[in-house]
């Protein structure tokens, strides 16, 4: 993956921070290095690349919400299921 101009988590207060991607943006708040992500992503290289940031702070992603069915909210979140094994909360379809 090209990491070249990819975007970073910006800190908006305290422990909340965004990350805007191209199709979306998503919430993360953060507490004793253990997050929660609001949204995961349209795709999966959007998926990796919030998975490689979370990592790269040694945060653990214990949960994602997503707020809507809509794949720009929810498109990385099997992804981030799988890979970070966090719990996924969801509106019923």
């Amino acid at each position: 993956m090209n990491t070249e101009n990819r975007p970073t988590f910006r800190r908006i207060k305290g422990s909340t921070s965004y990350l805007a991607l191209e199709h979306s943006n998503l919430g993360l708040y953060v507490y004793k290095k253990r997050g929660v992500l609001i949204d995961s992503g349209y795709t999966e290289e959007d998926a990796l690349w919030i998975a490689e940031l979370l990592e790269g702070e040694a945060i653990r992603l214990e949960a994602i919400i997503n707020t809507h069915a809509h794949p720009d909210n929810s498109g990385g979140s099997s992804y981030l299921k799988k890979r970070m094994g966090c719990k996924l909360y969801a509106t019923s379809i």
